[in-house]
């Protein structure tokens, strides 16, 4: 898909359902505009609904594009692609779930959570050296970074704005190899939290 510039998007509206954008396995490709820091906006209207993406993430033909999160304060997007973009990514309403070492696209742009918004990991996954900022506690306080399934690991350096939450769910494991200054990280967990190298 994409837009004349600026800014493209998909906006998942209120109404009942769930909705899936790309099959599994022959996903296809998602872009926008045509200059270095247009903005891709996934927003996810239905709060009990949730907007998979199965497709690969792009950047377009002039350069990096940014991607943003967000809809109603508790809906859920899902990022399953091996996405390639290397521009940033921000949470700033609702949670996003990724389930692929790449989902977030390249490590270079980083990846910021905003107050309110929630990062899940899922499936057994490897985040590389993208640096993360957390910025709360997360959806009622429930992580703003959280395990959902499996062991997963976030590499990059993870640091904090204010005093977020982490939240690590039953019978999961979830290692950060590296936690910078800033603010104090809370743990919310009653299994395995590992953390590595101060950044």
């Amino acid at each position: 898909m994409g837009a004349p510039g600026g800014a493209g998007g998909i906006l998942r509206s209120s109404a009942a359902g769930s909705v899936t954008v790309g099959e599994a396995g022959t996903a296809g490709e998602l872009t926008t505009g045509s200059a270095a820091g247009d903005d891709l906006a996934f927003t996810n209207g239905n709060a009990a609904g949730t907007l998979t993406v199965n497709s690969i993430i792009k950047n377009n033909a002039g350069g990096a594009v940014d991607v943003i999160v967000n809809g109603a304060a508790t809906a859920l997007t899902v990022f399953t692609g091996g996405s390639t973009y290397t521009g940033g990514t921000t949470v700033q309403q609702g949670t996003l779930r990724v389930s692929n070492n790449s989902a977030l696209g390249s490590t270079t742009g980083g990846s910021t959570v905003a107050i309110g918004a929630a990062l899940e990991m899922a499936g057994g996954i490897t985040i590389g050296n993208e640096a993360l900022s957390l910025q709360g506690g997360g959806i009622s306080n429930g992580g703003a970074l959280r395990n959902v399934s499996g062991t997963n690991t976030y590499g990059g350096l993870i640091t904090a704005t204010a005093t977020p939450r982490l939240y690590v769910d039953t019978g999961t494991t979830l290692i950060l190899d590296r936690v910078g200054a800033g603010g104090s990280l809370t743990t919310d967990s009653s299994i395995t939290l590992e953390v590595g190298r101060d950044g």
